[in-house]
C-alpha cells in the first residue's frame, strides 16, 4: 500500500515528457512567428541557390553563349553560301540544256537582243525598277524555261530589291571588249571548260547581266561584290560551281566597295602583280593578254 505504482509513475514520467514537448514546440512556433525569415532563410539554403551560386551560373552562360554565336553565325554564312553555289551551279546547268537544245550555241550573255537578233538569257531587269517588274522580265530571258523559279538567279545575301545578283561573263557570247576573237559563240569553242567562268556573282548595278575584267592588263573593269568567305562565287562551264578567294589585299579593298565607291576609283582598278586578276582574267576569257609580273 506505501510504495508507487508502476503504471502509474510510468505515466506520471510520460506526461511530464509530452508537456516538456508540448512546451519546445510551443517556443519553436513563438520565435518563428517572432522573426518570419528565419524558416524561409532554412528553405532557401537547403532547397535552391544562393545568389554566388546563381551569379556563377549566369557567368558560365555568359562565356558559353561568348563561344557558340560566332560559331552559329559562321555556320549560317556558310549556309548562305552554299545555296550561292547551288544557284550557281543549276543556272550553268540550264546554260548547258541551252546549249544541247540550240546545236551547241552559247545563249546570248546580255539582257538585250544581240547583234545576231537572239534572245537574251535575262531581260532588261534593273535595280530601281519595282520588284514584280524585276521578275517578270527575268522570267522572259531564254534560260527560265529550264527552270521554272525566278529565286536562282539571286544571291541570299543580296539587297531585298535586288532580284538578280548572277551575271555572265562577256567572252560567253557578250560583248567583244577585247576582240571578236575572245568571244564564244559555240560550247565547242571553250578549251578547259572546268577552268572557264559562265556565271559570277555580281552587282545587280551592272547593268548588262554581263561581268568583265580587263584582259590587256592586270586590271579591275567591273566592280565585284565581297559577300563570301573573302572571296567571290562562280559558276564554270563544266556545270560545278566553285569560290575565288582573294589573297592580295587589294582585292579585298577593292571588293569591299560598293558599285558606286568602286566606279568613282576609291580603290585603283590597275593593280599590278596582283595574282587574284591574273586568275580571275584567265578564268573568265580562257587566257592572259599580258605577261604577268
Amino acid at each position: 500500500m506505501g510504495s508507487t505504482s508502476p503504471s502509474y509513475s510510468c505515466f506520471k514520467s510520460g506526461s511530464q515528457h509530452q508537456e516538456h514537448g508540448s512546451i519546445h514546440l510551443l517556443f519553436m512556433n513563438t520565435a518563428d512567428r517572432l522573426n518570419p525569415t528565419r524558416n524561409h532563410r532554412q528553405k532557401a539554403a537547403g532547397n535552391g541557390f544562393t545568389l554566388i551560386e546563381l551569379l556563377v551560373v549566369i557567368a558560365i552562360i555568359a562565356i558559353l553563349a561568348g563561344m557558340l554565336l560566332p560559331a552559329l553565325s559562321r555556320a549560317k554564312q556558310e549556309g548562305k553560301r552554299a545555296v550561292c553555289l547551288g544557284n550557281l551551279r543549276q543556272l550553268s546547268f540550264m546554260w548547258t540544256m541551252y546549249s544541247d537544245d540550240n546545236n551547241d550555241a552559247i545563249v546570248n550573255g546580255l539582257n538585250s537582243i544581240n547583234a545576231e537578233g537572239e534572245r537574251p538569257w535575262v531581260g532588261l531587269a534593273r535595280i530601281e525598277q519595282p520588284v514584280e517588274q524585276q521578275l517578270k522580265l527575268l522570267s522572259e530571258g531564254a534560260l527560265f524555261s529550264y527552270s521554272q523559279t525566278v529565286d536562282i538567279y539571286r544571291c541570299p545575301v543580296a539587297k531585298p530589291k535586288e532580284m538578280r545578283t548572277y551575271g555572265t561573263v562577256h567572252a560567253m557570247n557578250g560583248v567583244p571588249v577585247f576582240g571578236n576573237q575572245l568571244r564564244l559563240r559555240k560550247v565547242s569553242q571553250i578549251k578547259s571548260p572546268v577552268e572557264q567562268i559562265v556565271f559570277i556573282d555580281d552587282y545587280m548595278d551592272n547593268w548588262d547581266a554581263s561581268w568583265t575584267i580587263n584582259y590587256r592588263e592586270p586590271s579591275w573593269w567591273n566592280p565585284l561584290p565581297f559577300r563570301h568567305s573573302r572571296g567571290t562565287t562562280i559558276g564554270m562551264a563544266d556545270g560545278h560551281a566553285a569560290t575565288f578567294r582573294w589573297t592580295d589585299p587589294r582585292s579585298i579593298a577593292f571588293a569591299n566597295l560598293s558599285w558606286a565607291q568602286a566606279e568613282s576609283g576609291q580603290v585603283p582598278k590597275s593593280q599590278p602583280g596582283n595574282a587574284d586578276i591574273h586568275r580571275l582574267t584567265k578564268a573568265a576569257w580562257g587566257d592572259l593578254g599580258y605577261e604577268p609580273k
